[in-house]
């Protein structure tokens, strides 16, 4: 219901703090968990789709079922280990439905009968990780009219739907009963166990009626679009509890369903409870961020090579209406500044406000054999164990270290940014170190050259030395670990290298092939250059997009002859409709190249990031 009068709530420990209600529409996001009878044929006929059909634009239901799938870890084939398990959690839903047990009643999965109750308690709790407060439905499962595919009717009758019961008391969770109204509806299930597009549709009819009875008293959902506001922002913060339910927020009455403005001065927590049939309690804490805040104080890289031309780009952000200098000159409030010290030098970021606050990097300027290059690198892994997260392995510190899923061969690779020639490289394991694996350099275009293949791995400290490797990539590929069932681990892996003064990609005449070179510098502000390489002469095209696929610049659109070309691109240079924000920038080169003999054209797209 639409408030159409101002609210003013006064709260003793908040100052200056404005609401204004609105009504809202957000919709109620339900996650519908099961096996084949939830999965369907797809399309329409699901009970999850009629169920959508019914409830109306309001809802947003996903099917999440996967066919012969068991609630029992220990069954032939767990729903636990399936993406749709992980993706109903990330859906953060507000309501779910889990209807799972038929394929548990087969004889191989009901064996392990004793733990079906714990599983079930602890896949219901999965949802509820992290704070996450869900209705959560456990439903009965539909009854069986015939053994088929070992399919047991009588365990699903007599031992399955009494625990899923038992849970639902000990989980405070409500019933769907998919069972007792299909009793005498045999007609509804050709084959024994799955619905009919009829079945379905009663299946949705059944969800609807239960949730439409949900006791009064629960919060659907409470939330803030923001949770951190600087002074003059504003949030809202949207509720919706079930129909009948009384509702106080921060004390005050408030509507069962609504929305608030709101404008602080200080950091605020907001309380909403609500009470019916069920007592339900939900709160949002909104921080505010004075001025005089330092945000972020970055530096990329943080170690130059003395006697060099190499340089740092320091960027920095504060929060809004902050006063600041950096060493003592005043500077815009967010901004960046590329310095080229010739000794290691210490800047100073100084914002003032409501608080003051002062922070210091320190760039160094090492002679090249002190410098370990991953320290300026970025990196990606096949996967990472968080919070051992791959950035562990390039931070200078051996307290913290990298570790990967449970898959059998995991990888890395490190992007040093620009190449070097490599005469140095030391690995740092963890427990859990490579047996087999192989050191490898990858150029521009991902060609893997192998450095060095280890077979009898033995952990601590790997090193080598007297390499002569030119390149910019280096990873390691592990076919085998001393702990095979768990994760790998890597504290370090440091890179040193020399500066390649006589060019470190030797060109040709005439390249051999095309290629788009990854830009240089990468995060870059304002500007950034950005080589190719062409075969024959072609007609080139060269685009720069956002992540919408929306073009933001053509930096090249001509015929070129074969050759070696490089291009400035500068953020800076749009009108302010177009100015161009922080974030991740994709240039693509496209080139109609006679050599193919195709009639199609040569298209490379590369990542960039613009950091402000």
């Amino acid at each position: 219901m639409k408030i159409t009068t101002k609210l003013f709530l006064v709260f003793t420990c908040l100052l200056l703090v404005n609401f204004f209600a609105f009504a809202q529409s957000n919709k109620i996001r339900i996650a519908c968990v099961g096996n084949s009878i939830t999965q369907g044929n797809g399309g329409a006929n699901t009970y999850p789709a009629q169920l959508g059909k019914i409830l109306g634009s309001h809802y947003d239901i996903r099917n999440f079922g996967v066919s012969g799938r068991t609630l029992l870890r220990k069954g032939d084939s767990p729903y636990w280990n399936e993406a749709a398990f992980k993706n109903a959690k990330d859906f953060d839903p507000h309501i779910v439905i889990i209807k799972l047990g038929t394929n548990d009643s087969k004889p191989q999965n009901w064996i392990h009968k004793s733990e079906f109750y714990k599983d079930y308690v602890d896949l219901v709790n999965e949802f509820r990780k992290n704070g996450r407060k869900p209705q959560i439905y456990v439903a009965s499962p539909c009854p069986a009219f015939k053994i088929n595919w070992g399919i047991n009717p009588t365990i699903i009758k007599n031992e399955v739907i009494p625990l899923i019961d038992s849970v639902r008391k000990a989980t405070n969770t409500y019933l769907v009963d998919f069972n007792t109204p299909f009793l005498n509806r045999s007609d509804l299930f050709p084959d024994g166990i799955h619905p009919s597009n009829a079945g379905y549709l009663m299946m949705a009819q059944i969800a609807d009626s239960t949730l439409m009875k949900s006791p009064s008293g629960i919060i659907r959902y409470f939330y803030a679009t923001k949770t951190v506001l600087e002074k003059g922002d504003y949030s809202k913060i949207y509720w919706e509890t079930t129909p009948g339910t009384t509702v106080t927020l921060n004390g005050k009455n408030v509507n069962p369903v609504d929305s608030l403005t709101i404008t602080v001065s200080k950091s605020v927590t907001y309380k909403l409870i609500s009470s019916g049939s069920v007592a339900d309690t939900s709160t949002i804490t909104i921080e505010y961020v004075p001025t005089g805040k330092i945000k972020s104080f970055n530096y990329i890289p943080k170690v130059l090579e003395k006697n060099t031309s190499d340089a740092s780009l320091i960027s920095w952000e504060t929060s809004t209406e902050s006063v600041v200098t950096l060493n003592g000159e005043s500077v815009q409030r967010n901004g960046n500044l590329t310095v080229s010290p010739k000794t290691t030098t210490v800047y100073e970021l100084k914002a003032v406000g409501e608080i003051t606050e002062t922070k210091k990097i320190t760039v160094e300027v090492l002679d090249a054999e002190k410098i370990n290059r991953s320290l300026n690198g970025t990196a990606r892994a096949s996967s990472s164990n968080s919070p051992f997260i791959i950035e562990n392995v390039f931070d200078g510190n051996q307290d913290t270290f990298w570790k990967s899923g449970l898959e059998k061969a995991p990888w890395f690779y490190i992007d040093l940014n620009k190449s070097f020639e490599v005469y140095k490289i030391v690995l740092h394991w963890g427990n859990n170190y490579g047996k087999s694996y192989i050191l490898q350099s990858i150029n521009d275009a991902g060609a893997v050259s192998e450095i060095f293949a280890e077979n009898a791995g033995d952990g601590g400290v790997d090193e080598f030395n007297n390499l002569s490797i030119v390149g910019r990539y280096f990873g390691i590929y592990c076919s085998s670990k001393n702990i095979p069932e768990a994760g790998c681990e890597l504290k370090e892996f440091e890179v040193y290298a020399r500066q390649n003064i006589t060019g470190i990609e030797k060109e040709e005449a005439i390249p051999i092939k095309y290629s788009l070179v990854q830009n240089y510098p990468n995060p870059f502000n304002p500007e950034t250059t950005i080589s190719y390489k062409i075969q024959a002469a072609s007609q080139v095209n060269l685009k720069v997009y956002d992540v919408l696929g929306n073009e933001v610049a053509t930096l090249v659109n001509e015929y070129k002859q074969a050759g070696t070309y490089e291009t400035k691109f500068n953020s800076g240079h749009f009108e302010r409709s177009r100015e161009m924000s922080s974030g991740v920038y994709f240039y693509t080169l496209k080139v109609g190249d006679p050599l193919l003999r195709s009639g199609h054209s040569f298209v490379q797209t590369k990542k960039m990031m613009l950091l402000k």
